[in-house]
């Protein structure tokens, strides 16, 4: 595991942002609906905050559970619920589950 110093951390996070960005406003795929009269609303961030940075892996369950979500286009999207991250923020154990899309050729993973 690397563990970048607060600086080059926050210069990933925005790097990571602006690559986002620029897939929300021109991929055809970008859960964010586009009109010819005006480019997409794009996100807002709060700034990057260090006391967020975590180091964790995941915890892969045994036998992945296939789930149905609403995406943000309001369809429904089979999932794959992998496993889990657990780590602490503030002194507050905290677990976010990772699902991966059983409808797209990715290796990306999404988190909630």
């Amino acid at each position: 595991m690397i563990d970048f110093d607060d600086k080059e951390w926050t210069r990933q996070v925005q790097d990571f942002r602006k690559g986002k960005d620029e897939f929300f406003e021109t991929s055809h795929e970008s859960p964010l609906s586009h009109s010819k009269t005006h480019s997409p609303k794009m996100l807002r961030y709060f700034p990057p905050d260090p006391k967020y940075k975590v180091h964790t892996m995941l915890h892969k369950y045994d036998n992945p559970e296939r789930v149905s979500m609403t995406t943000s286009k309001g369809t429904r999207q089979q999932f794959h619920r992998l496993g889990y991250f657990e780590f602490d923020i503030e002194g507050r154990k905290l677990k976010l589950q990772a699902y991966r899309s059983t409808e797209r050729e990715s290796n990306e993973l999404s988190e909630f």
